[in-house]
């Protein structure tokens, strides 16, 4: 049987409008009952009309009280997960937000263990900087290098990882964004390039950055820019993919690259995508 799908995605101003309707068409069902000295036909629809509609936005709230722990719940075990793996010195920065959310911090832990990469870019610094230190201080090898585009939060995250002794494993480039050279890539502002030159044989690319809030494809130049300097069999990990500009951006990788990336989904809460090289 297949189950309705029902929105649960409405505003605070479209619930209480819904609301208001539903009480409105009680309310002129008996205005006419009252005026007409007696329950009509027509009187007798408006109130089942107006009974119907309460109903399902009954239903609609309870929906989303549903999704809205489940969520909560997979939030909190996927926490508890990370940290029992970790064991962090210190306590974690929040997750969720700008940074990555717990159940999507979840899976980049498990890949980091399955693939032991030995050098990771990443692009966008902070809490997933701080999360695979940790693996890499545990998995006894690799280095990763953060790009951040913002000066303070470049030192926020280097403060993290002096805070929990795991400097040693991660460099935090300030890298302001400036625009590309090429007939594509000239279209975008990214991280400046010469911050990654000496940097070869990546086997893991965070994308998380830079911020999209003016351009939705402002992450879409990590893959061209840095495609000669992936590994043969590197690991493409990219958040958001719930998001529009993101989900274009695989699909225009998967285009530039065929034969050569295949994609994973993994059901999180904003979304992620895997891809794997093969050159």
């Amino acid at each position: 049987m297949n189950r309705i799908s029902l929105p649960v995605d409405l505003g605070k101003k479209e619930w209480l409008l819904s609301l208001m309707v539903g009480i409105s068409l009680i309310a002129i069902a008996l205005l006419i009952g009252l005026a007409s000295g007696e329950w009509t036909a027509a009187g007798s629809i408006t109130f089942g009309a107006g009974v119907f509609w309460l109903t399902l936005l009954t239903l609609f709230v309870f929906r989303r009280l549903q999704s809205e722990i489940r969520a909560e719940a997979n939030h909190i075990e996927a926490t508890i997960a990370v940290t029992s793996i970790l064991k962090p010195r210190r306590p974690l920065p929040p997750f969720g937000g700008a940074a990555l959310e717990a159940d999507t911090v979840r899976e980049l832990v498990a890949l980091l263990f399955q693939t032991r990469p030995g050098l990771i870019v990443e692009c966008g610094s902070g809490l997933s900087t701080l999360i695979t230190a940790y693996v890499l201080e545990q998995l006894g090898q690799g280095h990763i290098v953060s790009l951040e585009q913002g000066e303070g939060w470049h030192h926020v995250t280097k403060g993290y990882l002096d805070q929990h002794g795991l400097a040693s494993y991660a460099d935090v480039v300030y890298a302001p964004l400036k625009r590309l050279d090429g007939p594509v890539l000239g279209q975008f502002q990214w991280y400046d390039p010469t911050c990654l030159a000496q940097y070869h044989d990546i086997d893991l690319l965070i994308v998380d950055g830079p911020t999209a809030w003016a351009d939705p494809e402002a992450r879409y130049p990590a893959v061209p820019f840095l495609w000669e300097k992936l590994s043969n069999h590197a690991v493409i990990f990219v958040d958001d993919t719930k998001r529009q500009g993101e989900s274009r951006i695989v699909e225009r990788w998967l285009a530039q690259y065929p034969g050569q990336l295949r994609v994973e989904t993994r059901e999180t809460s904003k979304g992620l995508a895997l891809l794997r090289v093969s050159k």
